[in-house]
């Protein structure tokens, strides 16, 4: 009896605390395949790739890539 009340009491103080068990700050992260690209094109300074049915683009004067999702 005593340890079916521990276990509830527990439970029901580990529901008052925010934990957060995955880390971060609580947004999705994006893994994109950034290999086995399809096509590449280099437009207006940047470079757009589509590889793995994901696309991002990188702009080679600034090291950034960004990437686009729906």
């Amino acid at each position: 009896m005593f340890m079916k009340r521990f276990i509830f009491i527990f439970t029901l103080m580990l529901g008052c605390f925010d934990v957060n068990i995955y880390g971060g700050d609580g947004d999705w992260r994006i893994y994109s395949a950034y290999h086995n690209a399809t096509k590449v094109v280099d437009m207006d300074h940047r470079i757009f790739v589509l590889s793995d049915g994901g696309l991002y683009s990188y702009d080679p004067e600034d090291t950034f890539i960004e990437t686009y999702d729906k």
